[in-house]
């Protein structure tokens, strides 16, 4: 516990020139993941490292660099909500996944693994986790912020599909979901990506308890009730 929470003390690294020596290192092809936070991306770390596939965004950089996991590329960056736009705000905007990869520095010919979350119980993880850190005052704080929270949740999206659509040798998609209920929606992307992988015996993609998600966090604010709130703001 010290040694990570020293790690996360640490300055973030000249990404540039970290990822590209990481990448001709590892002598395969070269992975980075995303998602939004709240989304599964700690136990999708988790699962690659375990199949021999760690993404070479495994280390957080500042929120708003472009090698961040959770970096939003959309491109109408007013749907960023406001409770973290100041963290993760940001003016870069790529329209293919090579001028992505130029901005973000990560090596040529990189794959993109994204991995989302249904909107709902999104929402409810999001406002949770903001009632734990400072985001929210109350819970009816964090209940007026879902408007704000789904645009994010759909800009972000929309440009991933964008490019798995047309670039699918490039970029896949997983769903947090599948991912809990094993490894074959990780295996399946990471085979359209090209990706090598070798999964332990006995690794079902189960681990004990993911980073910054303890088993025994609090729920103020549960999936019902996000959508009866969202339910009562359309009937308004």
């Amino acid at each position: 516990m010290f040694l990570a929470s020293l790690i996360r003390r640490l300055p973030a690294p000249p990404l540039n020139g970290l990822i590209r020596l990481k990448g001709r290192l590892a002598g395969r092809t070269p992975l980075v993941h995303h998602g939004l936070q709240r989304s599964g991306t700690n136990h999708l770390n988790l699962c690659l490292a375990r199949l021999g596939a760690r993404p070479l965004n495994s280390f957080d950089p500042a929120r708003d660099h472009p090698s961040h996991k959770h970096f939003r590329w959309q491109q109408d960056k007013s749907t960023i909500a406001t409770v973290y736009r100041r963290q993760y705000g940001n003016d870069e905007v790529a329209d293919e996944v090579e001028t992505l990869d130029r901005l973000a520095g990560f090596p040529p010919g990189c794959r993109h693994l994204v991995i989302v979350k249904a909107l709902e119980p999104w929402l409810a993880s999001m406002c949770n986790w903001g009632l734990g850190c400072g985001w929210f005052d109350s819970k009816d704080q964090a209940l007026a912020a879902l408007p704000e929270l789904a645009a994010d949740h759909a800009g972000f999206h929309a440009f991933w599909e964008r490019l798995a659509a047309s670039r699918p040798d490039r970029v896949a998609i997983i769903d947090s979901a599948d991912l809990q209920t094993g490894l074959e929606c990780l295996t399946k992307a990471l085979t359209q990506l090209g990706v090598g992988f070798h999964v332990p015996a006995g690794f079902d993609g189960r681990v004990r308890e993911v980073p910054m998600s303890p088993r025994r966090r609090a729920q103020l604010v549960s999936v019902d009730e996000v959508r009866n709130a969202r339910a009562a703001r359309e009937l308004r």
